[in-house]
């Protein structure tokens, strides 16, 4: 008899379980181009953090292809790949050192000149 109560309230608790689960709010990373901005200059300046970075450079973009190929060019400038070295790690505040910091302002330049060339439209 123990054994049968035991069983109904662990299938109650996990019934319930599930249902909160399904329930609640999926959490999601979908920057758009202008917080990946801000992500970048906060690199530059020396005012990201590293988690920041990880998250960023962790998480696939499906939602934009174009910016997808940012991430992936700072994924490899990170991790590195056969063209490039790693970037080194900065001193103090700093993710990365002056010419890694170099290289993440070209890929800044690359986005703001696709956010530049972006169509816009404007609803009448």
């Amino acid at each position: 008899m123990e054994i049968l109560i035991t069983f109904l309230f662990s299938l109650v608790v996990i019934g319930l379980l599930a249902w909160v689960v399904s329930r609640s709010p999926r959490s999601r990373y979908r920057p758009n181009r202008k917080e990946v901005v801000k992500l970048l200059q906060a690199v530059i300046d020396g005012s990201a953090r590293q988690s920041q970075w990880d998250l960023f450079i962790g998480y696939p973009l499906y939602h934009d292809p174009e910016l997808e190929q940012i991430r992936l060019r700072c994924v490899a400038l990170t991790q590195g790949d056969p063209d490039t070295e790693p970037m080194a790690s900065g001193l103090g505040s700093y993710l990365f050192d002056r010419a890694g910091r170099e290289q993440i302002e070209q890929v800044l330049k690359q986005l703001n000149q696709l956010i530049a060339d972006e169509p816009y439209r404007r609803d009448f």
